[in-house]
């Protein structure tokens, strides 16, 4: 019996551990469900996110977002999507969507660049986007987790959207990635996924105990 319990507990470790390759999830949010907040005709009018979560033949994952947002030609100015503090320019690849740039850093709420943001935040920042509907997309290292994001407009108008659960809790969902939203966040990139090398070398290791487990 002992055997049998140490062979699933450190097999339950290697799932754990394990990417679903077939994995990918889709939500989204509106002001008309109460799930984004903000100021302007952005909050007054019918604002949207979606998004889309899928995982690469190489175990990355495949990020898509779409925000789409009513008034002036204008549109959206700058959109930063929340990533954890250790997220560098390394961790993203394969970027496409009408921005000028990124910028991976702390950004300041309640600045002069990003009124009304409702705290501080870590993110990525895809910088002189361009329309009334944002379309973009990346590739990370990194498994979905929930977060927040915030975009500004370019008009004269201050008009900026976030999702509702913007620092409201002050700390994100803790519960897996899956379907739809959680207490209105969005899914965003975070921790590492494990490399195959990196789950080989676990499971050669679960392999020597159980056989040293046997002698």
């Amino acid at each position: 019996m002992g055997k049998i319990t140490l062979s699933l507990c450190v097999l339950g470790v290697l799932v754990g551990f394990a990417p679903t390759a077939w994995g990918g999830y889709t939500g989204s949010l509106s002001t008309a469900d109460g799930g984004l907040d903000g100021t302007g005709d952005w909050i007054s009018g019918t604002s949207t996110i979606e998004w889309s979560v899928t995982q690469n033949g190489d175990q990355s994952w495949h990020y898509e977002y779409t925000l789409t947002v009513p008034g002036e030609a204008s549109g959206i100015s700058h959109f930063i999507l929340e990533v954890s503090e250790s997220f560098s320019d390394p961790d993203i690849f394969n970027a496409s969507g009408p921005f000028s740039g990124m910028e991976i850093k702390t950004h300041i709420g309640s600045s002069p660049g990003n009124p009304n943001m409702p705290e501080d935040m870590y993110g990525i920042k895809f910088d002189d986007t361009l329309g009334t509907t944002l379309q973009f997309t990346f590739d990370a290292w990194r498994m979905p987790v929930w977060g927040d994001f915030y975009a500004k407009g370019g008009g004269q108008i201050t008009d900026e959207i976030w999702n509702a659960g913007f620092g409201n809790p002050d700390s994100d969902p803790t519960v897996g990635a899956s379907d739809g939203s959680v207490d209105n966040h969005i899914l965003v990139p975070d921790s590492y996924t494990p490399e195959p090398a990196s789950l080989s070398l676990l499971m050669l290791g679960f392999l020597g105990l159980v056989r040293r487990r046997r002698t």
